[in-house]
C-alpha cells in the first residue's frame, strides 16, 4: 500500500490514476482555451484603445469648432472685440494640436486666415468673411462627425469579428471537451468497467470464481483488488457451506435410517428421492435400484408396492383413518399405516411428498388383547350376574308384608345394580365383537339431582357403617341433562365406590352438583390417601393399578382390574363431556365430571 502511494505521488503515478488522467486531459483542453482567451482579450484591448483615441480627439475637434462659433457670435455684441478674438484663437490653437483627419489641417489653416481677416476688420463690412468662416467651421464639424461615424462602423465590424472569434472558440472548446470526454470515458472508465463486467458475468457459480486481472488505473485496480478479495471470501464460504451441507445430509440420512417407521421421499413426479432400509424391508426393494424410479414403475413388478400405490391413489375423506397394509416381515405379520405428508421448501413451495409407513402392529395386538379381555370379562360376568338376579328375585318373592321396609329398599337397590351391570356387560361384549372404538350411549332427558341421589343412597349406608361422613350437596334448581340412564349412574357409582375404598374411618366424602356456564358439574371429593403426582397422568389408562399412589386401607383388597376409571372416562366422553382429577397425597382426591346441559347435549 505504501509503495502504491509512492508511485501515485510521482508523474508516472499521476498518469496511472484515473483522477490524474482526467486532470491532465482537462489541462490539455485548458491551455488552448487560455491562449484563445488571451488573444481575444488583446484584440478587445486594441479595439478599446483605438475607439477611445479616435472618438475623444474627434469630440475635441467638434468642441473647438463650436467654441470658435460662439466667439464669432459674440463679436458683434461685445464692446471689447479683443476678448472674442482671444477666445477664438484659444479654440483655434486647441484644434491645431488635435488634427486627426485627412484635409483637416488645410481646413484649419483656412479657418485661421478667415478669422484673422474677420477680427482685423473689427467685424464691420465683412459679412462675407463671417459667412465663409462659419461655413469653414461647419465643414470642420462635419469632417469630425463623419470620422466618428466611421469609427463607430469600424467598432461594430471589429466587435462582430470578435464575436465570430468567440463563437468559434466556444465551438472548438465544446467540441474538444466532448471528444476528449468521450475518449476519457471510453479509455479510462468504460472499457475497464466493461472488461470487469464481462469477468463478473462469467461467474455463474462458485466453481467459476477466478481472480480478475488488475486494470491500469489505480482506482479501478483498487476496485478489482476488493473484488478479488471478495472472490477469496466467497470461495472460503462455498467450501464451508459444502462441508455444512454434507454434514447435514449425512445427519439427515442417519436420522431417516434410524427411524423405526418406513420413509419414502418422492419428488413432484413421484420418483423416489430417498428410501430408508425399513421401507425397503417392508416393500421388498433394494435402495440402489429404487432411487430415481417412479413408484408406478416399481409397482409393476412388486405386489407390495402395487398395494401401496393403490392405497395412496384411492380417494379418502379427510376424517377417515389411513390405509392399513398387512405384510409378512421378519417372521410374522405386521400392520402398517400408510400416511402422506407434504414436502415443502423454506418458501412453502411444494417439493414433493413423504410417505410414512408407520408400524402399528403392537397397537393392533394390544387392541385385540383388550377386546379379548373385555369379551372374556363380560362373558364371565354373565353367570354370576344371572345367579345374583335369580337370588335377588327369589328373595323378593319370599318377602312378606311384614318385612322391614329398609330391607326391601336394599334389595331393590341390589336388583337395580345387577340389571345395570348386566346391561353394561352386554354393551362391552358387543363393543368387543364389533371392534367399536367408543362406548355408545342412549340419550334421554334426565334430572341429574335425582340420578345422583338414587345412586348415593346405598353408599350413604356403607359410609355410615365405616364411620365416614357422607353428604350430597345439590343445586338450588334441578339440573336437566340428556344422558344414558344406565351408564351415567355407573360412572357415579364407580367414583363414589373408589372414594369409599380409599377413605379411612373418620374421613369425609362429598358429592357436589352445580352449573358452570352451559355445563353441569359433578364433583366427588374425599379426604382419603390421595394420588401420587406421577400417577395422575395415567389413572384413566386401561389396566392401571395405583399400588404406589392411592393406598387402600390396611388389610383390604381392592379386587380391581384397572378398567374402572378407563370405562368411566369412555362413558363421560361418549356424553360429550370430560373428566379431570385434583389430588395431593394425604390430602384427598376430587374427581370433577363436566356434562353438557340438556340444550347443549341436543345441539351437540
Amino acid at each position: 500500500m505504501a509503495e502504491q502511494r509512492k508511485r501515485a505521488a510521482g508523474p508516472d503515478g499521476l498518469w496511472r490514476s484515473l483522477g490524474g488522467r482526467v486532470w491532465l486531459a482537462n489541462l490539455a483542453v485548458l491551455l488552448p482555451m487560455v491562449a484563445l482567451l488571451a488573444l481575444a482579450i488583446s484584440r478587445i484591448g486594441i479595439l478599446e484603445s483605438s475607439v477611445s483615441h479616435v472618438l475623444s480627439r474627434n469630440y475635441r475637434s467638434i468642441q473647438a469648432a463650436n467654441g470658435m462659433i460662439q466667439a464669432i457670435a459674440a463679436l458683434g455684441n461685445e464692446s471689447k472685440p479683443d476678448q472674442s478674438r482671444q477666445l477664438f484663437n484659444r479654440w483655434l490653437s486647441l484644434e491645431n494640436s488635435n488634427l486627426t483627419e485627412v484635409g483637416e489641417e488645410e481646413l484649419v489653416g483656412r479657418i485661421g486666415a478667415l478669422g484673422n481677416a474677420l477680427f482685423a476688420s473689427g467685424g464691420t463690412g465683412k459679412e462675407q468673411a463671417r459667412e465663409d468662416l462659419m461655413r469653414a467651421l461647419q465643414d470642420l464639424i462635419v469632417i469630425n462627425e463623419q470620422a466618428m461615424f466611421s469609427a463607430d462602423r469600424q467598432t461594430v465590424s471589429l466587435a462582430r469579428g470578435l464575436r465570430r472569434w468567440e463563437i468559434m472558440i466556444a465551438i472548438v472548446t465544446i467540441s474538444a471537451i466532448g471528444v476528449l470526454g468521450l475518449m476519457l470515458a471510453r479509455t479510462l472508465a468504460t472499457a475497464p468497467l466493461l472488461r470487469l463486467t464481462s469477468q463478473l458475468r462469467r461467474i455463474n457459480d462458485e466453481q467459476s470464481l477466478r481472480a480478475m486481472p488488475r486494470p491500469a488505473t489505480t482506482e479501478l485496480a483498487q476496485l478489482t483488488g476488493e473484488l478479488n478479495e471478495m472472490v477469496v471470501r466467497l470461495q472460503q464460504d462455498y467450501q464451508g457451506r459444502l462441508f455444512e451441507l454434507d454434514r447435514e445430509r449425512t445427519k439427515t440420512a442417519a436420522i431417516i435410517e434410524s427411524v423405526e417407521d418406513g420413509l419414502i421421499v418422492l419428488d413432484p413426479a413421484d420418483a423416489v428421492v430417498h428410501i430408508n432400509e425399513v421401507a425397503c424391508a417392508i416393500l421388498d426393494l433394494e435402495p440402489v435400484s429404487a432411487r430415481g424410479v417412479k413408484l408406478e414403475k416399481l409397482s409393476r413388478a412388486n405386489s407390495r408396492v402395487e398395494r401401496l400405490v393403490d392405497s395412496l391413489s384411492r380417494p379418502r375423506p379427510a376424517d377417515t383413518p389411513a390405509t392399513e397394509l398387512k405384510v409378512f416381515v421378519r417372521g410374522r405379520d405386521h400392520t402398517y399405516l400408510a400416511r402422506e405428508l407434504p414436502w415443502t421448501g423454506t418458501a412453502l413451495e411444494t417439493l414433493g411428498r413423504i410417505v410414512v409407513l408407520q408400524d402399528v402392529t403392537m397397537i393392533r395386538d394390544q387392541e385385540r388383547a383388550r377386546s379379548n379381555l373385555i369379551a372374556t370379562l363380560s362373558h364371565e360376568l354373565k353367570t354370576p350376574l344371572t345367579s345374583l338376579t335369580m337370588g335377588s328375585e327369589l328373595l323378593s318373592e319370599a318377602m312378606d308384608g311384614e318385612t322391614d321396609v329398609h330391607k326391601r329398599e336394599i334389595l331393590a337397590i341390589v336388583l337395580d345394580d345387577v340389571q345395570r351391570l348386566k346391561k353394561i356387560s352386554s354393551d362391552l361384549l358387543d363393543a368387543s365383537r364389533t371392534g367399536a372404538a367408543r362406548i355408545e350411549v342412549q340419550r334421554q332427558p334426565l334430572i341429574l339431582d335425582r340420578v345422583v341421589h338414587d345412586v348415593a343412597r346405598p353408599f350413604e349406608m356403607q359410609a355410615h357403617e365405616k364411620g365416614i361422613t357422607f353428604e350430597v350437596c345439590g343445586d338450588a334448581t334441578p339440573i336437566r341433562i340428556e344422558g344414558d340412564s344406565l351408564k351415567l349412574p355407573w360412572v357415579i357409582s364407580n367414583l363414589v365406590g373408589n372414594a369409599l375404598r380409599y377413605t379411612a374411618s373418620g374421613g369425609k366424602i362429598a358429592i357436589r352438583l352445580g352449573r358452570n356456564g352451559s355445563r353441569a358439574m359433578i364433583e366427588v371429593a374425599d379426604t382419603g390417601a390421595g394420588i401420587a403426582p406421577d400417577a395422575i397422568g395415567r389413572i384413566f389408562e386401561p389396566y392401571t393399578q395405583l399400588a404406589d399412589g392411592r393406598y387402600p386401607m390396611e388389610g383390604e383388597r381392592t379386587g380391581s382390574a384397572g378398567l374402572g376409571l378407563y370405562i368411566v372416562k369412555e362413558i363421560v366422553e361418549a356424553h360429550r363431556g370430560r373428566i379431570h382429577v385434583r389430588s395431593e397425597p394425604g390430602a384427598g382426591t376430587s374427581f370433577i365430571v363436566e356434562l353438557p346441559l340438556g340444550e347443549e347435549a341436543r345441539l351437540g
